[in-house]
């Protein structure tokens, strides 16, 4: 019964698009790193507002095709994000988002992380969130791009 529960909240709140949407910082509310707390898969707990340099959150959903071709596209072409710290968040088990990091073999590189954040944190600080969803943001903090649905790494390479 849990496992429904989180299903269909994942589902309702954090559900996978099919149609790629692309959106500039005065264009949606969140233009700053939000508060969201994170638990790491090495279980270490961070703030997403406390993270320093050039970051990017991604949103996923282990299941989500659109979200697992993301992740491919993204360590086909890691280099592209050199100067940027991954963060990949799902609200999944643990255990599933160790699965999905060792899938994609992003686990163990030294700018991606994968977290594990609650929907209803998610939803406080920005909103119903798409997934794949990737907002990307300068070491001052501010929003530079946000894309929702499954992009290609040239676009969003254009605005790195």
């Amino acid at each position: 019964m849990k496992k429904i529960f989180i299903f269909l909240s994942v589902l309702l709140l954090v559900a996978c698009s099919t149609q790629k949407k692309e959106s500039t910082p005065g264009s949606i509310n969140v233009n700053e790193l939000p508060a969201i707390p994170l638990t790491l898969i090495s279980g270490e707990r961070v703030m997403v507002n406390s993270l320093g340099g050039n970051t990017i959150l991604i949103f996923y959903v282990p299941d989500c095709d659109h979200c697992q071709r993301e992740a491919e596209a993204i360590r086909n072409q890691l280099e592209v994000f050199k100067n940027y710290s991954l963060y990949f968040i799902a609200a999944s088990e643990p255990e599933e988002i160790k699965r999905f990091a060792e899938r994609y073999q992003l686990n163990g590189r030294v700018n991606v992380f994968f977290a594990r954040a609650e929907v209803a944190d998610v939803v406080r600080e920005m909103g119903p969130v798409g997934t794949p969803a990737l907002y990307i943001y300068s070491h001052e903090k501010r929003l530079i791009k946000k894309f929702d649905g499954e992009t290609k790494v040239a676009e969003i390479a254009e605005v790195l």
